[in-house]
Parts: structure tokens; sequence; C-alpha cells
């Protein structure tokens, strides 16, 4: 969860939080064999390795941010934050974690590539962004986004950093019209976050009505994000 948006939601209970981290349950469920150890790149609350670790559960959780003040240097139970990751701690992490954070980088190659070159065989990446530039809002200037991506755009980033594709699509799909109504079409000026809450029917049934749709189908045309899973290649 972006630091900038914290205080804004509950990223416990709301349906855009909860249904990416049950996508992205699902993947990690399916595709990972190994989760002793994650490292969250960007991680900004936590939250999501957070709840992913509850599932597996590791031995070791890196919560990632450049940005952390001195106070949030510490670790929270199974967590750990740094502003930096060990290369020893890469070099033995089973997966990686970038929920939301490659957009803010400008050079999001260079990122990705840091830590895909002392990553061992095997190793997961799950990468999630805002998708599609015709979406592009005062939202993602508000959050220093540099860019959004297609689902091709966010592949062809994790094949060029070395890494083999396992899965991708895109989220919240039944979505993406409203979302391209609202932005293109009414739009608005105020520099700020989308995110709000939302009466507790509403939120309720886009959790359900959501979780089924990622569940069901593996889209591959349009959403509001993408999600890659990409894993390092054997040598063999």
């Amino acid at each position: 969860m972006d630091l900038k948006e914290l205080g804004l939601v509950d990223a416990q209970t709301h349906w855009y939080y909860q249904v990416k981290l049950r996508a992205v349950q699902a993947q990690i469920a399916r595709y990972s064999k190994q989760s002793r150890s994650i490292i969250d790149v960007g991680a900004g609350s936590g939250f999501f390795s957070e709840a992913i670790a509850k599932r597996l559960p590791p031995k070791s959780v890196i919560c990632v941010d450049p940005f952390y003040s001195d106070e949030q240097l510490v670790e929270v139970g199974d967590l750990q934050f740094l502003r930096m990751a060990p290369v020893e701690k890469i070099s033995d992490t089973d997966i990686f974690l970038f929920m939301d954070v490659l957009e803010h980088v400008e050079d999001d190659s260079d990122l990705l590539n840091d830590y895909v070159k002392h990553a061992k065989e095997g190793a997961l990446f799950v990468s999630t962004v805002p998708a599609f530039m015709s979406l592009w809002s005062p939202h993602d200037v508000f959050l220093e986004h540099f860019r959004r991506y297609t689902l091709a755009e966010l592949e062809h980033l994790m094949v060029s950093a070395g890494l083999e594709l396992v899965h991708g699509r895109y989220l919240y799909g039944s979505l993406f019209p409203v979302a391209w109504i609202l932005r293109r079409v009414i739009g608005k000026k105020e520099e700020k976050s989308d995110m709000r809450p939302v009466p507790s029917v509403f939120n309720f049934f886009l959790k359900i009505f959501l979780t089924i749709e990622h569940a069901v189908v593996a889209n591959r045309l349009f959403g509001i994000s993408a999600m890659v899973l990409a894993r390092v290649p054997s040598k063999n």
C-alpha cells in the first residue's frame, strides 16, 4: 500500500486491496513451490507481504522502501523494514513482490535488474502495475507515477530482465469501461488519490464480484491493473 495513501482507506477491508491480494495469493499458491523467504520491494505499509506471509508462512519477510523514516526501520512481528535489501538476502529469497512499485521509478528496468541479477534460480517475481496510459489522471500525478503499462509492456520488461514468464493478466477488467469514462470523459483537475471508502454493501459486492471474475477469467484484454508472474530460469 502506497505510503501516500495511508489513512485514506483500510486495506484490511477495502475491496480494491482485498481483491488484488486474493488474485496474487491464488497465483503464488499455484506457481511457488518454495516460500521460505519474501522480499517486498517498494513495500510501503507492508500490507501485501504481511498478508501473503500469513498463508505460507515464510521464515523471512523483508519490506524494502527507500522512503521509510528512521522510526519505521524496525521489526514488526515477522516483518523487517529496511531502506535497502542486503545482497545476501536477495540471493536467498524465494519470492519477490513488486506491488505497484515499478511505475514509481523513472528507470523501471534498472530497479528490476538490480534484484534479478542477484536472485537464485527458480525465484518467483510478482509484479502489479496500473494499466493503460489512457487511464492516466491526476490520481497518477498525485502518486508520482511515471507511467501506466499494457500487459505486453510489463511482460516485455520482465523478459528483458532475464526472467521467464509464467503468468500474466489484467485485473478489474469489468471496471475498465467505468474508469475510462470517469477519467477520459468526466475527468478531474485536483491532484489527489482516487482511493476512498465506499458503503459496506457496495464494498462487499465488489469484493465478491471481482474475486469471482479473477477466478473464472484470465483476462488478457483490458483492466485497471496488470499482473505478471515470472521466474528466474534454470541455467541447465
